[in-house]
């Protein structure tokens, strides 16, 4: 759950107002919604726990997305696909300050990954990441852009 993220993982009732009080904020805010975790088709990628058999078989975020927008949405998507849940962990708080990755041109270059991203998803799928996650449509194409991914690029992860 964060401050500034799309989807079901917005939590509006934010009382802090410094920094600093985040920690506080986010300990009361996982006693107070303990183990409240829910399946969902998709999570916004700002912070994933991911299954390391998950990686295994469908590899990490398809690159063709770039520095970021629907490379989450695809991630969810293939992993669903491949039989696994995408679940959110509505006893996390995460401070976001929101789009810091397109640096000082923030906005405009933002909604020209939006935009250049939808479009990667829907050629790639046959929707558009909206009609996935909000509407609950399946995709219409499963094609060699799809799952196969993971076969085109292994990863290697750090443990630390």
């Amino acid at each position: 759950m964060s401050n500034r993220i799309s989807g079901y993982q917005l939590e509006t009732n934010v009382s802090y107002k410094k920094l600093s009080q985040v920690p506080d904020f986010a300990a009361k805010y996982r006693r107070k919604n303990r183990k409240r975790w829910s399946e969902s088709s998709r999570v916004a990628g700002f912070c994933m726990l991911i299954k390391r058999d998950l990686l295994d078989k469908i590899g990490g975020l398809d690159v063709a997305f770039g520095i970021g927008n629907c490379e989450d949405d695809d991630y969810c998507l293939r992993a669903r696909l491949a039989g696994y849940k995408v679940a959110i962990a509505g006893d996390v708080f995460i401070h976001h300050f929101g789009s810091k990755s397109f640096g000082k041109d923030g906005l405009e270059k933002y909604k020209e990954f939006i935009r250049a991203n939808e479009v990667i998803f829907k050629e790639k799928w046959g929707i558009s990441p909206l009609e996935y996650w909000r509407e609950g449509k399946n995709p219409t194409k499963t094609s060699e852009l799809s799952l196969p991914f993971a076969v085109r690029e292994p990863i290697h992860v750090e443990v630390l």
